[in-house]
Formats: structure tokens, sequence, C-alpha cells
């Protein structure tokens, strides 16, 4: 059995960058059970066996699935978001009233609460972007996380856990025993699956990138080579987004911390003197 947990540890590694540290393996066992069924497996070293052969992609898919720990709510870091809505956001805003383009990516948006608490404080301040083209891209590894977000369907645990009771009056309303956020909202935000280790070049420049709270399960090489990658394709003057407890320290992509926000860089003074691509 300990086998069979090392080499799916390594397998989820290679596949998503994640690293599951070893007094955690009992994740694997628990995330995985219910994926043992006697039509697939009847034990977990042979559900390995099959998972990693990838002879059932779909199984393949799911068990990768099961492992991303999917931690996500609205507003999550209320003193960021505080911060980004009231001095962050308008700065970019103004820099770039003359082209009237703003262009944000949520990297590992999981089920979409972070994409959908963008689109709200936009949402917010729409009579300022009146006349100008707004591009929300939002990705994720996990196909089932990005059919949900794509869905704008959430339980009730979902919309009370960082959403203020004036945005869900505002933008939900009731399906069932859900609730569905608005048809405008879902309209302005492109949902995508993607693996932050393949190449993203073709998803364009971009003026904020969101990396919240993801890079830190990843080993140090794996940070600092999505971090290069994720500044190739921010603007010199835009700023990228990690969690609170990220940072670019010991790696060679060192971005330039944002004084009293938490969590926000710009690029380095060597990305920065680049023209605008």
């Amino acid at each position: 059995m300990i086998d069979a947990i090392s080499i799916f540890r390594k397998f989820v590694e290679r596949r998503t960058g994640v690293v599951i540290p070893l007094d955690r393996s009992y994740l694997i066992e628990s995330r995985l059970a219910h994926l043992i069924k006697p039509d697939l497996a009847r034990s977990l070293d042979k559900l390995i066996e099959r998972i990693v052969s990838g002879e059932t992609p779909e199984l393949t898919r799911n068990a990768l699935d099961a492992m991303m720990t999917g931690e996500t709510l609205f507003f999550r870091d209320r003193t960021f978001f505080a911060s980004f809505s009231e001095a962050l956001l308008p700065e970019i805003i103004k820099s770039r009233v003359h082209r009237k383009r703003l262009r944000i990516w949520s990297a590992a948006c999981s089920r979409g609460q972070e994409a959908y608490s963008i689109a709200m404080l936009l949402e917010d301040i729409a009579s300022q972007l009146r006349g100008w083209q707004i591009e929300l891209v939002a990705s994720d590894i996990s196909a089932s996380a990005v059919e949900q977000a794509r869905s704008g369907l959430f339980n009730q645990f979902e919309v009370q856990r960082g959403l203020p009771v004036t945005h869900l009056l505002r933008h939900f309303t009731r399906d069932g025993e859900q609730w569905r956020i608005s048809e405008r909202l879902r309209s302005v935000i492109e949902f995508r699956q993607h693996n932050l280790l393949e190449d993203f070049s073709s998803f364009g420049m971009f003026d904020i990138v969101f990396c919240r709270n993801v890079l830190m399960y990843f080993d140090l090489a794996r940070r600092a080579d999505v971090l290069n990658r994720i500044l190739r394709q921010t603007a010199p003057d835009g700023l990228i987004i990690l969690g609170g407890a990220e940072t670019s320290i010991g790696m060679d992509c060192q971005l330039l911390p944002v004084v009293q926000s938490p969590g926000a860089f710009r690029p380095p003074q060597s990305v920065a003197s680049r023209a605008v691509a």
C-alpha cells in the first residue's frame, strides 16, 4: 500500500504540480475511496494502478479532481478585497482611461467564487466603465469545478461564505434549494479548463492576474516557473495577486510588493521596463 501511495503522490505532482506531503498521505485514501467499486477496482492499490496507467481517461480525470483542494469562498480575505476595490482597481482603471480596455485573469478559480467576486466589484462601478471593453477570464485544472463555475449555481452553505447579503439579493435568484448568479455576471466571464503547468501564452496579456492560494501547493521550481510565465502575460504596470501567505522570496522572479496590500505585487523593474505588448 505504501508503494502504491508513493506512486500516486508522484503522479499527482507530475500532472498537477500539487505536492502531497507524506504526513497527509491519508488524504489519498479518503479522497479516492468513492472510486473503489467492483467494476473499477476492488482495492486502493489496484485503483491507483488503473489511474496511473491512463487506460480509463475519465477515471484518471476524476481521481485528479478528487485530489484538488478546491477550498474557496466569495470575497476570500475581506481585507484584501477592500484594498483592491478602494485603491488597486481604481488606480488600474485610471491608468487605462484612454484606451478603455481591462483584462483580468482569475487563475485556479475553483468553482468560480473569486471570478464572480471580481465581476460583482466591476458591476458596482459599471457607470465608470461604460464604453469599456472588459474581459474576465477564469480557469481551473478541475473540469467539474469549471462546470459548476460556468453554471453559476451555488448551495446555501457556499453563498453564506463571504458573500454580503446585499450582493446575494442583488445578483442571485433562488433555483430550487440553490442560488444561481445572474445571467449578466455569468456572461462577462469566460471559464476555461486549464492546467497551470501547461502553456498559457495563448491567453494573451492581462492587466491583473489573480493566482491566489494555489502556488503554495507547488514545489519551489514549479512556483518559479508558473510565476515567470505569468509575468510574461502581465502588463508592465499591471498587478499580480497572490494569496496573503504567498511570496516570490527564494525565486528568480522577485516581485515588488504593493505597500498596504498584502498579496498584491507589481512586475519587477526588469519587466516593467518593457513596452506594453
